[in-house]
Parts: structure tokens; C-alpha cells; sequence
């Protein structure tokens, strides 16, 4: 199966585990194609994105290639969320770019992200909706190449990346069952997860 695919899965254990612990539940709205022009999908993709850029930033500050690379896994399951957010089942990458080619320097990362999330510009207060622009999705694609570029650079292929993915998503459902992963935290942006050990 692939990430987007494992996700769900994990996704699919929080929620359970959050509704059971009785907490806020931030409901993963995707696996069908979304309303993006709705403030609604637009606001969890926000909220969504600003979890990747945490974990990207964290990535980002490492001192070890060892925390470095559980740092940009950990801003990898917040990407599949962002994309089942979208409807997607897979990863969308520029087409006119050979991805692996050329590795980018992850401060690299930021700017195209922060363009990205630009295109978002309904809120569930605003009284007049704008639908998104095509170029949103041309954005995505141009940054999904550059993110994976980044990740191939760090990790070195694929399957690596699938390993790594798959042993922090055994690691989070097994924290999950032995209830030493708490669903949601309040922060200063909303609720997040915390797992602990």
C-alpha cells in the first residue's frame, strides 16, 4: 500500500482513540474529492499545513541525520493528510522535472509551501468566496517535486522513505493501543497530537 493509503489507516486509529478518550477530534475530511473552494476544507488544509511546516522546521533544526530524517517522516504524514484533504490518493509531481536530479537545500522548502497555501483564500467568515485558481494545483506539484527531491537527497530512494514511513507508523499505533499517544494537545495554532516515548 502506499503512504496515502497507511495514512488513512492511521488516521482512521486516532480518530477512534480520540473519540473514545472523549477529546476534540480534527476530522480528516478527504478520501473522496474535496470542495476546494470550501472554507471548510480550506481551513483544515491551513491547519493542516501549518502542522507540515512545524515538522519541517523541526526537520530543519536538527543536529543529527538520524532526527533530521524522523523530523521530515513526521512532515511527511501531515503532507498525505494534506493531499487526502484534497481527494488525492497519490502525489502529484511536475511532470517537466526529473525528480532525484538535483538536491535542494531544505530552507528551499518554505517559500514554495507558503506560496502554495496563498491560493487558500476562503474563510468560514468571509461572505464572498473566490474559487481556487488553477495554478493551485500546478503549485502543489511543483512543490511535491521539490519536498521529494529533498527527501530522495536525505534518504536516498523510495524505498527507504517507505521504510522509515511505515516504522514511525507501526511506532505511532503501537503508542496508540498501549495509550501512551494522547490524540490531541492544545498549542498556541489549535490541537495537536503528542506521543510520548
Amino acid at each position: 500500500p502506499n503512504i496515502i493509503s497507511k495514512q488513512i489507516e492511521l488516521e482512521k486509529a486516532f480518530k477512534q482513540m480520540t473519540l473514545e478518550k472523549g477529546m476534540p477530534y480534527h476530522e480528516v475530511l478527504g478520501f473522496t474529492p474535496a470542495d476546494v473552494d470550501s472554507p471548510v476544507v480550506q481551513a483544515s488544509l491551513r491547519q493542516i499545513s501549518h502542522y507540515f511546516l512545524e515538522e519541517l522546521e523541526e526537520a530543519s533544526s536538527a543536529v543529527t541525520r538520524t532526527a533530521e530524517v524522523e523530523e521530515l517522516i513526521d512532515s511527511l504524514h501531515f503532507l498525505a493528510i494534506y493531499h487526502i484533504n484534497l481527494g488525492l490518493s497519490e502525489f502529484p509531481v511536475s511532470a517537466h522535472i526529473n525528480i532525484g536530479m538535483q538536491p535542494t537545500e531544505m530552507s528551499n522548502l518554505f517559500r514554495p509551501w507558503l506560496y502554495l497555501s496563498s491560493y487558500l483564500k476562503n474563510k468560514p467568515w468571509k461572505q464572498t468566496l473566490k474559487p481556487v485558481e488553477p495554478g493551485f494545483w500546478e503549485a502543489l506539484a511543483d512543490f511535491n517535486y521539490l519536498y521529494f527531491n529533498h527527501l530522495l537527497w536525505i534518504m536516498g530512494n523510495m524505498q527507504i522513505v517507505e521504510v522509515e514511513y511505515n516504522r514511525i507508523n507501526a511506532r505511532n499505533l503501537q503508542r496508540i493501543v498501549e495509550g501512551r499517544c494522547y490524540p490531541l494537545k492544545m498549542t498556541p495554532h489549535g490541537w495537536k497530537r503528542l506521543c510520548i516515548g
